[in-house]
């Protein structure tokens, strides 16, 4: 699948997303390699959409001298997938990278292309994250990035509400490529408010809508 197949597809709107979530996933972006739902024999559409996992291979950021590339698996929830997808519609990318070190830990990322200053990790993005505020990966399994397993505490670094960035680097792409923006932008918070009812307490994340 090529970034311009996925740009032209439909948006990827709550509506579909409630009616029938593996459809309205079935173009992915170029990133987004090999994605996978599991079988958990969910009686509906809003069960699974609730509870189902997705699952998306994804390259490392840029090639290491005498190593081939690589790609990482990463668990979402469905509705976490809906928006990385959207949010990398008309430009952007998802990429895994490291801290370096014998003891590397992979980073989930999405990268906004001449602004690297304010790449955010997906786990930020996931959790509303918010200034100041630092979020704990899944102790267990740490490329699993569903909401239930991520929480936010004080104490961070982060000088920058993650989704606000996240969504002014994609609606700027979305205006650049001549798409109705209004709606885009639209569709990415009604999409960020269905993540939210879904799987986040609502004391629990510092949102950004």
């Amino acid at each position: 699948m090529s970034d311009n197949e996925f740009a032209s597809s439909p948006l990827i709107t709550p509506e579909r997303l409630k009616l029938d979530y593996r459809d309205a996933l079935s173009v992915a972006p170029a990133w987004a390699g090999s994605p996978s739902f599991t079988e958990q024999d969910f009686d509906s559409n809003e069960e699974g959409l609730a509870g189902d996992v997705l699952t998306i291979a994804v390259g490392t950021s840029k090639a290491r001298p005498g190593k081939p590339p690589t790609k990482t698996a990463w668990m979402l929830g469905v509705c976490s997938g809906a928006i990385l997808f959207e949010l990398t519609r008309h430009g952007n990318s998802g990429a895994t990278n490291g801290n370096g070190g014998p003891n590397e830990k992979s980073h989930f990322r999405i990268t906004f292309a001449g602004n690297a200053e304010d790449n955010q990790t997906v786990q930020r993005l996931v959790t509303g994250a918010g200034l100041r505020a630092k979020c704990v990966m899944n102790a267990d399994n740490r490329r699993d990035l569903r909401a239930e397993g991520l929480s936010l505490t004080g104490g961070g670094k982060a000088i920058k509400e993650a989704r606000e960035v996240a969504v002014a680097h994609a609606t700027e792409n979305a205006r650049k490529a001549g798409a109705d923006v209004e709606a885009y932008e639209r569709n990415l918070w009604a999409l960020f408010i269905l993540h939210d009812e879904l799987h986040l307490d609502p004391y629990g994340a510092s949102l950004s809508y």
